[in-house]
């Protein structure tokens, strides 16, 4: 409201109000409401479309202008990638010296087993953090767009995902090139492709579900608190910290819903299910008893040690869960997932707007 402040002994004035009262407001209102009543159908301004560009159009535009944005923003793409190279050497850089050997003791599968348990996790918790202040800036950006009538939610929808899905691949290739042959697995085309596309499905869920967080929630601290939510169920219920035999009863939900449980399951059957190398078992362990080795007078004092396949070792450390008869339905529920974070991101972007606009 405007006013004039009084001075001195002059009475303060309300423009306002003055306006209220004046003839010029009055002869205002009567020449607007002539128009109105006589208004005429042939007169009304009206659009054949609701947007300026046809639906092609703007899906084509928002795709090359998001791509364009993800390739100028080095800080999040290319630290990215360096971060994924550098990640995967040092992981993997414990096993450089002895590279897949024949004869290994239990503590050393197990730590193989667990080294790929954090190439996952970590990868996983760069992705979906990182991207929160660029999709931050990117939806508050088309709030301002949607508020002037240029577009709705789909065309971003669909360019967010064009646009990540490069970077999702080349980090997932990057990594698993380095990490994969350094750690010593198995050079076969088949377990790599299966290592590498739970790998890249990790990445993908993880960087679509931080986009998707952000869209539903006001700022980034809200959206970290959903991270660390789901953070703590891969770490928790994905199967090496607490294995997935022992989770029973209601701690069974948990497990299911977990999208690490199935990435990692997948990762690990491909690798070891049928993986023939020998494993030293220690005396007083799960696989020592699994082997019988107590009982068994084949192994005198001065022998050889009792021992089994890595396979036999995989399945006793799992308690059976794991296997390859399963990968085909990880593949397939994690892209169930994967679609989820889709729909969540779209539903967020069409209800939800957190700035003035």
């Amino acid at each position: 409201v405007i006013t004039k402040e009084a001075v001195g002994d002059e009475v303060p004035v309300d423009y306002a109000g003055v306006y209220l009262k004046s003839d010029e407001r009055k002869k205002l209102k009567e020449e607007i409401d002539e128009v109105t009543s006589n208004a005429k159908d042939e007169d009304q301004v009206t659009f054949e479309t609701t947007y300026a560009a046809n639906a092609r159009t703007r899906h084509s535009l928002m795709r090359n202008r998001l791509k364009l944005i993800y390739w100028r923003s080095p800080s999040y793409n290319r630290s990215r990638l360096l971060l994924s190279l550098l990640i995967a050497f040092l992981l993997a850089s414990v096993f450089l010296s002895n590279r897949r050997p024949q004869y290994m003791s239990e503590q050393e599968i197990s730590g193989v087993f667990a080294t790929i348990f954090l190439s996952f996790i970590i990868i996983g918790i760069l992705s979906l953090t990182s991207v929160l202040p660029v999709m931050l800036k990117i939806r508050d950006v088309f709030y301002r767009h949607r508020a002037a009538g240029m577009m709705n939610h789909m065309p971003l929808t669909i360019a967010l995902e064009a646009a990540e899905m490069p970077f999702i691949l080349i980090s997932g290739t990057f990594f698993c090139c380095v990490f994969y042959f350094a750690i010593g697995l198995a050079v076969n085309f088949r377990k790599f492709a299966a290592f590498w596309g739970f790998f890249t499905f990790n990445i993908g869920i993880n960087s679509y579900f931080g986009q998707s967080f952000m869209c539903l929630v006001r700022g980034v601290t809200t959206a970290g608190i959903l991270c660390s939510v789901l953070i703590g169920m891969n770490n928790f219920f994905s199967g090496l910290i607490v294995r997935p035999q022992y989770l029973t009863g209601f701690w069974q939900a948990p497990y299911w819903i977990t999208p690490g449980r199935y990435v990692y399951e997948g990762m690990m059957a491909s690798q070891f299910e049928d993986d023939t190398r020998t494993v030293f078992a220690s005396p007083g362990s799960t696989f020592y008893d699994y082997l019988n080795c107590a009982n068994q007078t084949i192994w005198p004092d001065d022998g050889p040690e009792c021992n089994g396949t890595v396979s036999e070792y995989f399945e006793v450390f799992f308690g059976g869960r794991f296997s390859t008869s399963n990968i085909p339905i990880n593949a397939g529920v994690l892209a169930g997932i994967l679609v989820l974070a889709r729909l969540l991101t779209l539903i967020a972007l069409k209800k939800f707007n957190y700035t003035s606009t």
